[in-house]
């Protein structure tokens, strides 16, 4: 597979991404039981990690895209006649 190192990296991405979601969701649902403090520190936090993950999406989402706008077609062999 041509661009399979370009797609592991953008389904690691991913997978962070869906991981931050289920943090949120933690935080969403517990959130009136913890001291603003703590959630001060987690926004932060996420909002740090989410940036991060944003950042490696559209660098990763670029690799590709210009990997495959730069691939030359692949010729196919020709068959002689006979």
């Amino acid at each position: 597979m041509k661009h399979y190192g370009t797609l592991i990296q953008l389904e690691t991405t991913l997978i962070d991404l869906d991981l931050f979601v289920s943090t949120m969701r933690t935080l969403v649902g517990g959130v009136e039981e913890v001291n603003r403090k703590d959630i001060t520190n987690m926004m932060y936090f996420m909002l740090d990690r989410v940036e991060n993950i944003q950042q490696r999406s559209q660098e990763t989402f670029q690799i590709l895209f210009d990997e495959i706008k730069n691939e030359k077609p692949e010729k196919k062999p020709v068959r002689k006649a006979r």
